[in-house]
């Protein structure tokens, strides 16, 4: 390929010369002495469980604070955290839960194992979350809740959302296992309707070890329901005893994951000031490439930046896949977006619960490309990636 001649910064906003060396792309999670020393203090107390350490607590009190609600109930994983919502909220057999088509698939699944059916609902070209007007065309009087994903930390537009769903009476679920610490109006995500769940996987913002999650509400009914479900079904039977009072589940975190995940809450903010640089930095040395379309927050709705994902149109001198090919050969560690939606997801199609009509979400999947954008990159690593892609699509 012909080397650029004239500085891509003058057109691009890119570095004026190639960078040069070798790429060496850190990961993430980058964990800290301070982490190490949270989890190695529980492993002395020798109190490990959620039922013997006071961590768990600690760190529920915590997240709650952060995200100004009156309830955190910690779980085991986003998964988990999704699937204990829908059941406290009643949704079971019969019935159908709204789900974006392009999302994760276990934004889904927890629908199919209370053997509710799945109603993907298609996405906004802009943000990839759900779109309110398809939400309203396709809700049906069978809908018993709504799963609004906050997608690659862009939250939601949730005004229009619970909109339409308040207007059929049905609660929705925030999907943020991409977005804590994203901020929907000056709030953090979280608390805006019936609950929200979240995900401390290994590569999240925050993460609780590799795996993790929570759900946030303001409703003690519903508070207290979701903490008998993740222990057993466990409650008080009378004054002095205690059993299952209802089928529940193991989705108890441990004493250990509880506390990296206090250690790193104390690093959230800087976590997510660094995230917004690097994505305003990345985003400002690929402005006005030609075919790439670049993802953008406001002050209303002020994402996360857990990914940074551009979308190629067909002028693009590439295609997803080529580009992906020619990055990571590069060194740089481009991914796709989710290229399958959830409208052809092999094990999720038999459980529709209509056929899928989602052009957006099928148009778009093979056209999006993620790039890092995590606190342990540096400019460097910035003028690296924005030198890689502009030599590849300029």
């Amino acid at each position: 390929m012909t080397k650029r001649t004239r500085a891509p910064g003058a057109a691009f906003g890119g570095p004026a010369d190639d960078p040069g060396g070798s790429p060496d792309f850190p990961t993430w999670p980058a964990l800290e002495e301070a982490d190490m020393e949270a989890v190695a203090a529980v492993l002395r107390t020798n109190q490990l469980s959620m039922l013997s350490s006071p961590e768990v607590e600690a760190f529920e009190n915590e997240f709650a604070g952060y995200h100004r609600v009156k309830h955190c109930i910690a779980v085991n994983s986003g998964t988990s955290a999704i699937h204990l919502a829908l059941i406290a909220l009643g949704v079971a057999a019969g019935d159908h839960v709204a789900v974006p088509a392009h999302t994760f698939v276990a934004s889904a699944t927890p629908a199919c194992y209370t053997g509710a059916a799945p109603l993907l609902v298609d996405i906004d070209h802009e943000s990839f979350c759900m779109s309110p007007a398809d939400l309203a065309a396709k809700i049906t009087p069978k809908t018993r809740a709504v799963i609004a994903v906050h997608l690659n930390g862009m939250p939601a537009d949730l005004d229009a959302i619970l909109q339409v769903a308040a207007d059929r009476g049905v609660p929705v679920v925030e999907d943020a296992a991409q977005a804590v610490g994203a901020r929907l109006d000056g709030k953090p995500v979280g608390g805006f309707d019936a609950v929200a769940c979240f995900s401390f996987w290994e590569d999240k913002t925050l993460t609780m070890g590799g795996e993790g999650g929570a759900l946030v509400t303001d409703d003690d009914e519903l508070a207290a329901r979701i903490r008998r479900l993740r222990h057993h079904g466990h409650g008080p039977l009378t004054d002095a005893l205690s059993a299952c009072l209802e089928v529940g589940y193991n989705y108890r975190p441990t004493a250990m994951q509880a506390a990296l995940g206090r250690s790193q809450l104390r690093r959230l903010d800087t976590y997510l000031e660094r995230r917004r640089a690097n994505a305003v930095g990345l985003r400002a040395r690929l402005d006005g490439l030609p075919g790439l379309h670049l993802p953008a927050d406001s002050d209303r709705r002020r994402s996360g930046w857990w990914k940074f994902v551009v979308r190629l149109d067909d002028s693009a001198r590439l295609t997803t896949e080529e580009l992906i090919h020619r990055l990571r050969s590069r060194g740089v560690p481009a991914l796709p977006r989710y290229p399958v939606p959830l409208s052809r997801q092999p094990g999720l199609v038999p459980l529709l619960a209509q056929p899928p009509d989602c052009p957006v979400a099928e148009a778009i999947s093979t056209n999006l490309v993620s790039l890092p954008i995590h606190p342990a990159l540096t400019e460097r690593h910035l003028a690296l990636m924005a030198y890689a892609v502009t030599e590849e699509l300029g």
